[in-house]
């Protein structure tokens, strides 16, 4: 009896967490894989280990282990895939579907795949990613930034500490006090984590980016997200407006009247292991 009376108060006690969590914080995401081992942080420190479904919350600290790989659709209809041995956090998240959304992560240790959604492809100048040497900003991308920090004495790392990132389509840049360079497809570039010296295009890509077993989620997804953003985003918009209802049944009509139904206002800028997942 004793067990069951604890078993239920501690289910209490996680949804309060998680209703906390929502009245506090932006949803971010949503949880489409979690494998190995991985962990959400939220702001006030409580810790949640992360299921397919769950949601993700602006503010958490997402960590993932050497066997571990986290996949999040974002609500914009982005995607980041967290792979192993990385610790990020969600700084500022916000997708309404206007001119105010924005998407601010900090990469402290490791790497992800980031596929950007209606933030990234109409409000790039709200669009960011931190590390303790660099700004990457982006122009609507498919990119994988890293972050390899100081080892401590005895440790060897596995590249030169410092900020990378990697495009795998679209273009971004690199910044900090030195300097600032713009990186194309197929391209990759660095920034030191010590020393005056300014971000800089490497000659070739670092062979320590590589593929994991889920990269065929991840080409999947990319496609089916990309299809679905743009109605996604329309949505949002209908739904934040007053008489949301009685707009759609005009906008309905009016398109069967062949006649233009195009979002009053324009977001885009002007400038240019086999373990198993958990359910």
């Amino acid at each position: 009896m004793f067990l069951r009376i604890s078993a239920f108060s501690f289910s209490l006690y996680l949804l309060n967490g998680l209703f906390h969590l929502a009245l506090a914080a932006n949803v971010a995401g949503q949880i489409e894989l979690a494998v190995g081992e991985v962990k959400l942080i939220s702001d006030a420190g409580v810790e949640r280990l992360p299921r397919v479904n769950d949601p993700v919350f602006e503010r958490d600290t997402v960590l993932v282990g050497g066997e571990g790989e986290l996949h999040i659709r974002m609500e914009d209809q982005g995607f980041i895939a967290v792979r192993p041995n990385t610790k990020m956090r969600i700084d500022d998240y916000r997708a309404e579907g206007d001119e105010n959304d924005k998407s601010v992560i900090t990469l402290l240790k490791g790497t992800f795949r980031s596929i950007t959604g209606w933030i990234g492809t109409y409000n790039r100048n709200n669009y960011r990613i931190n590390t303790p040497t660099a700004t990457l900003g982006i122009r609507g991308t498919d990119h994988e930034p890293l972050y390899i920090p100081q080892p401590p004495p005895g440790e060897e790392p596995i590249g030169k500490p410092g900020t990378y990132d990697k495009v795998n389509t679209g273009s971004t840049y690199m910044q900090n006090s030195y300097g600032k360079i713009d990186l194309q497809a197929n391209q990759a570039g660095f920034v030191p984590h010590a020393g005056a010296e300014p971000p800089k295009v490497l000659a070739k890509i670092p062979s320590f980016f590589r593929q994991t077993k889920y990269e065929h989620l991840i080409e999947q997804k990319k496609e089916l997200l990309h299809d679905r953003m743009e109605e996604r985003l329309q949505a949002k918009r209908r739904k934040a407006q007053p008489g949301s209802s009685h707009k759609e049944s005009v906008e309905g009509e009016t398109k069967n009247g062949n006649k233009s139904t195009g979002p009053k206002k324009d977001l885009r800028n002007d400038n240019h292991g086999q373990r198993k997942e958990r359910r």
